[in-house]
């Protein structure tokens, strides 16, 4: 009975055992399925991905051949573009310089004819012989001021190398100065450069100190449960030395302030010392300038006053020149003057005639009008047969030759309009490129006038025309003094052109 319920009981199990093996199979293969679907759902996925990706391949490289052939052409218009404009360009500066060539050559042919330019250009000439003569004269009196000046340098000298010793001094014991300055400053930039070694080591060892914790920590980390009380003691010790170091650091910031603080005034009282140095140089070289000043303007009032009589005297030979070649020009600007006057009443006569044959001609081409109009009547008469017409085609007839012969008087009098208009334009023309010569000659001889304004005190007279000349030439004359800085303007009309060295020479 034992032996039944026991194989029972084995074959039960092996029913169960062949049951859940059919189980895990068909599982098992449900699975396989499953995988194999997945496989395949994959596969078309990264297929179709493929060709997404080709397709999108293509596109680009189509769309980039497009681009490139878009570039092309647009880099060919642009080019052709370009040569059109550059010859666009050229041909207007070919034509811009041709105009400016004709103008150029125009402005000099009037200038060349004008008689004002040519009577402008003689009176700058007579104003440098002027000027050469009082150059001269100032030549010869500079000469005999040489002589009477070297006494008075030989003097000087002496009192010049007395104070350029005392210079040398002075700069001797300023070197000395300089130069434990920098004794300073190289002590300094050494202390400094101990304190940041000092530095430098204590950050080392503190980074040693910071590895060798690091190491410990990861230590610590691994022997957790164990050894905390160490962990919690090395934190603690390691906590303290950056404290310590902290404390260092401040105490080190501390001294370099301290240390800048003292060097910073040590330099203030240095430099406090040579300002004040340089002051009371300063004013010993004023004073010294001074009386040398003071000698030199004596010396030369001495000279001045000592050729007194033969300046008054070149001076009345100078003024009486001027009188006579004033006079020779004033008599020829009246000549002229007469000249012009006699050429604007010819003009002024010219003009009256002019108007009257003008007048008599139209009262001729009124009686003309009047005698062709009566010939257009009897001819149109004639031609119409107007006596053999009824009264309403007569005056029908009549209003229309009327139409037609006020139509061509109409005409002949818009002819003479148009030729009166053109003889206007062309006496427009003639005035305003007669006011253009004006203007060009007028702006040449402004150009003449600043180009010339060191001649200003040499000029004859009448040689400006107005009031603007005046000004025009006095504001070149300042400008030129403030560029060549003229230190002997204030002197007298004789003394004004001495050259720039020969004045510093008077002065230093």
């Amino acid at each position: 009975m034992g032996k039944v319920s026991n194989r029972l009981a084995v074959e039960r199990r092996l029913e169960r055992r062949r049951s859940e093996e059919q189980q895990n199979k068909a599982l098992a293969e449900v699975e396989a399925e499953r995988i194999k679907m997945i496989n395949l759902a994959r596969s078309d996925a990264r297929v179709e991905a493929l060709r997404r990706q080709k397709a999108a391949k293509a596109d680009i490289g189509e769309l980039s051949r497009d681009l490139e052939f878009t570039f092309a052409e647009q880099r060919a218009q642009q080019s052709i573009k370009e040569r059109q404009l550059h010859q666009r360009i050229t041909d207007t500066l070919d034509n811009q310089l041709q105009r400016e060539e004709a103008a150029s050559l125009e402005r000099q042919k009037i200038c060349e004819e004008s008689e004002e330019i040519r009577k402008l250009k003689e009176q700058l000439a007579t104003a440098r012989v002027n000027r050469e003569r009082a150059a001269q004269l100032l030549e010869r009196q500079l000469r005999e001021a040489d002589a009477a000046f070297e006494d008075a340098r030989i003097e000087l000298a002496m009192e010049e190398k007395r104070l350029a010793e005392c210079e040398n001094a002075r700069r001797q014991e300023l070197d000395r100065n300089l130069q434990m300055r920098q004794v300073g400053l190289d002590l300094a930039a050494q202390i400094e450069q101990r304190e940041r070694a000092k530095q430098q080591e204590t950050a080392e060892k503190y980074a040693i100190e910071k590895e060798q914790v690091g190491a410990v920590v990861a230590r610590l980390l691994e022997e957790m449960e164990n050894e905390q009380r160490q962990s919690m003691e090395r934190r603690r010790l390691h906590a303290e030395m950056v404290a310590e170091a902290t404390k260092e650091r401040a105490r080190q910031k501390q001294v370099i302030l301290e240390n800048k603080i003292k060097e910073e005034k040590e330099i203030r009282e240095y430099l406090e010392m040579q300002q004040k140095r340089a002051d009371d140089l300063a004013k010993e070289k004023e004073l010294i300038r001074r009386e040398k000043a003071r000698v030199l303007d004596e010396l030369l009032q001495q000279q001045i006053r000592k050729q007194q009589e033969e300046t008054d005297y070149a001076q009345l030979i100078a003024d009486l020149y001027e009188f006579e070649r004033e006079e020779q020009e004033r008599l020829k600007e009246e000549a002229q003057k007469q000249k012009r006057q006699q050429e604007k009443a010819a003009l002024a006569s010219a003009f009256k005639e002019q108007m009257e044959e003008k007048e008599r001609r139209r009262q001729q081409q009124l009686a003309e009008e009047g005698q062709f109009r009566q010939e257009l009547y009897a001819k149109f008469a004639r031609e119409a047969k107007l006596e053999q017409m009824t009264r309403q085609r007569r005056k029908l007839a009549i209003l229309e030759h009327n139409r037609e012969v006020e139509a061509i008087i109409q005409e002949r009098r818009r002819q003479q309009i148009v030729e009166r208009e053109r003889d206007k334009e062309e006496c427009r023309k003639l005035l305003e490129l007669e006011a253009e010569k004006q203007t060009i000659i007028q702006q040449e001889r402004e150009r003449l006038l600043r180009e010339n304004a060191e001649l200003a005190d040499f000029l004859p007279k009448n040689t400006l025309h107005d009031r603007r000349e005046h000004n025009l030439l006095k504001n070149a004359k300042l400008q030129l003094a403030n560029i060549h800085l003229n230190p002997l303007a204030p002197l007298p009309r004789t003394l004004r052109t001495l050259p720039a060295g020969d004045s510093t020479k008077i002065h230093g």
